[in-house]
C-alpha cells in the first residue's frame, strides 16, 4: 500500500461524512418544504429552464389554492398554463435574462393571469434563479400572491372617487347650463305664444323645446345618479323612474342590445328614495349589458303590481303578504354559472374582470332593496341569460299627475306685482316678458342689495319675490331672511339651477313658498305662481 493511499478507515469517515451531509440536506429539505407548504397565501412553483417553455416540477398547496389545479394536474406541464397568452413574452425574457445574467438576480412582477376555470387573477410574482455548482441556470422558482381582491377594492375606490367627482362637476356646470337651458326655453315659448298655430317656423320652435327639455332632464338624471344625498322615502311612481333611466340608458349601451319595456297601464306607488330606485335600475341594466359585450342581444325591463299571499318568492325570500311591484330586467347574456350564483350578492364579488369592473356591486343593490323592505332574486344558467327581480312594497294609492300633455291647457293669469331678482340678465329680460304675458306687473333687479333696498323701501309695494339661490354679494337664502325680517308672511320662490347648500326640505324649513329647479317651463311657473299667491297667507311658514 502506497503512503498516500487512503485507509479504509479514512474512507469509512468520508462515507459517514458524507451521510451526515445528505440527513442534513434532507432535513433542509423536509424543513423548506414544511414552510412552503405551510404559506397557503403564498404559492410556489419550481420549473426547469427547457426551451422555448419551461416546465413545472414542483407546484405548493398554496399554488393549488391560487391557480385551482392539483400539484398532479400541474406537474409535468408547461409554465405557461399558468400565464395569458399576452404575458409569455415577458416570462421568456425573464428566464433569458437570468441565464445569461449568471447571478441570483430576481424579478418582481404584476400580471393577470389564468385560472383553471378560465377567469382573470390578478398576481403579484417574484422570480428567483437557482444554480448549480457551476453557475449554470437549473431552475427558478417562483412565488406568487393572489391581489386579486386588492385590485376589485382599489377598482371601487376609484369608481367611488370617479362617482363622487362626476357629481362635482355635474353639480359645477349644471347651475351655468340650467340657466343657458332656461333662455332657451324660456325665450322658445315666448316665440311660441306669439305666433299663428299655422306659421311654418313653429315646427321647428317645437322640435328646440323639445331638446331643450330633454337635455334638462339628462342633466337631472346625472344629478340624481352621481349625488351623495342622504336617502328621503316619499311615495314615487316606479314607472316614470324606470322610463327615465332607460332613455339614459338608451345613450349609453351599445346599439347592439335592443332594448324592450313593459309596464301596466297603471303601476302602484311605493314609498322610496328616487334617486336609489334609480341607482337599482340603472345598475342592474348595465350588468345586463356587460353579460352581451360585443354580441347583440335583447334586455327586457318591466314593472308589475303582484299580490303576494303566502309572502314565499324564488330561492327561499320571504315576504310579508300584501302588494308588491315587481322590477323585472332579463337579459340574453352569457348567464352566471352556480358557482357564483352561491356568491352573487357577497359583498366585493364580481364575475367582471378588472377592467370591466364597473365598481357597484350586487350586494349594495341587495342592500337598497332591503332598506326598502322588499327582495330581491335571480335566476340563470351558463349561456342562457339571468332574470333578476325585485320586489317593492306598494302603497295606497296616491293623487298621481296625470300622464298625458297639458301643452294645450290654458295658462294660468295674475294681475299682482312680483319682485324678480336674478343676476343672469337675460334670465331677467325673458322672465319680464313671460310675467307680463301673464298679466303681471314685474320689477326685474339683477343686485340682490339693491333689490332688499327696493323692498325695504317699499315693503307693500309687492304681493310676491321670485329670487335666484347663486347669486353675487348675497345668496337668495340671505335675501329672503333679510326680506322676512321686515314682512315676515311675504311669499317667497326660490329658483335654482343647481346648488348643495338648498333641497326641498330646508327650503320648507326657511318657510320658502315654492321651490324651482332650473329650468322652468312657462306652464309650471304659472301654476306655481297661481298657487302661492291664492294660498292662505295666515297658514305661511315665518322665521
Amino acid at each position: 500500500m502506497m503512503d498516500n493511499e487512503p485507509t479504509y478507515s479514512d474512507l469509512e469517515k468520508k462515507i459517514r461524512t458524507l451521510e451526515k451531509k445528505m440527513a442534513d440536506l434532507q432535513i433542509s429539505e423536509r424543513h423548506f418544504r414544511s414552510i412552503i407548504e405551510a404559506a397557503e397565501n403564498v404559492g410556489f412553483v419550481l420549473s426547469d429552464v427547457q426551451e422555448p417553455m419551461p416546465h413545472i416540477t414542483q407546484f405548493s398547496s398554496g399554488a393549488e389554492k391560487i391557480f385551482g389545479y392539483t400539484r398532479s394536474e400541474a406537474i409535468g406541464r408547461p409554465f405557461s398554463i399558468l400565464h395569458r397568452p399576452e404575458n409569455h413574452p415577458d416570462y421568456q425574457a425573464i428566464h433569458r435574462r437570468m441565464r445569461e445574467s449568471g447571478k441570483g438576480q430576481g424579478y418582481l412582477n404584476e400580471h393577470l393571469h389564468s385560472h383553471k376555470s378560465g377567469g382573470k387573477i390578478c398576481l403579484l410574482s417574484s422570480s428567483h434563479p437557482l444554480f448549480d455548482a457551476n453557475n449554470n441556470l437549473q431552475s427558478v422558482l417562483v412565488l406568487y400572491i393572489d391581489i386579486t381582491r386588492q385590485k376589485e377594492l382599489e377598482a371601487q375606490i376609484r369608481e367611488s372617487h370617479k362617482m363622487k367627482a362626476l357629481g362635482t362637476l355635474a353639480g359645477g356646470i349644471s347651475h351655468d347650463f340650467n340657466n343657458i337651458l332656461g333662455i332657451i326655453i324660456g325665450n322658445t315659448e315666448l316665440a311660441l305664444l306669439d305666433i299663428m298655430v299655422s306659421h311654418e317656423t313653429k315646427h321647428y320652435l317645437d322640435e328646440i323645446h323639445k331638446a331643450s327639455i330633454r337635455a334638462r332632464n339628462l342633466v337631472r338624471q346625472i344629478l340624481t345618479f352621481s349625488r351623495q344625498a342622504l336617502p328621503g322615502h316619499k311615495p314615487v311612481d316606479i314607472s316614470l323612474i324606470v322610463k327615465e333611466s332607460i332613455s339614459l340608458l338608451k345613450a349609453t349601451i351599445p346599439s347592439t342590445i335592443k332594448i324592450q319595456s313593459r309596464f301596466p297601464s297603471e303601476t302602484d306607488f311605493i314609498l322610496a328614495d328616487a334617486s336609489q330606485i334609480e341607482q337599482i335600475v340603472i345598475n342592474l341594466c348595465v350588468n345586463a349589458a356587460q353579460s352581451m359585450k360585443d354580441v347583440f342581444g335583447t334586455m327586457d325591463i318591466g314593472l308589475d303590481n303582484v299580490q303576494m299571499n303566502d309572502g314565499l318568492i324564488e330561492n327561499g325570500f320571504h315576504l310579508r303578504p300584501g302588494r308588491y311591484v315587481k322590477l323585472t330586467v332579463k337579459d340574453t347574456g352569457q348567464g352566471i354559472t352556480p358557482d357564483d350564483m352561491q356568491h352573487i350578492f357577497d359583498p366585493y364579488f364580481t364575475t367582471k374582470g378588472l377592467a370591466d369592473h364597473s365598481g357597484m356591486g350586487l350586494s349594495v343593490v341587495h342592500g337598497i332593496v332591503q332598506n326598502h323592505k322588499g327582495a330581491i332574486t335571480v335566476r340563470s344558467e351558463k349561456g342562457q341569460g339571468a332574470v333578476f327581480e325585485v320586489f317593492f312594497p306598494s302603497i295606497e294609492q296616491v293623487s298621481r299627475s296625470p300622464v298625458k300633455s297639458d301643452k294645450t291647457a290654458p295658462l294660468n293669469h295674475g294681475d299682482e306685482c312680483i319682485l324678480f331678482v336674478d343676476d343672469e340678465e337675460a334670465i331677467g329680460a325673458f322672465a319680464r316678458d313671460i310675467l307680463e304675458y301673464l298679466g303681471y306687473d314685474v320689477i326685474i333687479e339683477k343686485n340682490p342689495s339693491k333689490a332688499f333696498n327696493l323692498f325695504q323701501e317699499k315693503p307693500d309695494f309687492f304681493d310676491l319675490v321670485i329670487t335666484d339661490m347663486t347669486m353675487p354679494e348675497m345668496t337668495g337664502i340671505d335675501l329672503l331672511k333679510k326680506i322676512k325680517q321686515i314682512r315676515p308672511n311675504i311669499p317667497i320662490i326660490l329658483c335654482t339651477g343647481y346648488s348643495d347648500l338648498i333641497d326641498e326640505d330646508k327650503a320648507n324649513d326657511l318657510g320658502i313658498a315654492a321651490y324651482l329647479v332650473k329650468p322652468i317651463e312657462t306652464k309650471d311657473l304659472s301654476k306655481v305662481l297661481r298657487k302661492v299667491l291664492d294660498g292662505d297667507k295666515s297658514n305661511e311658514n315665518t322665521l
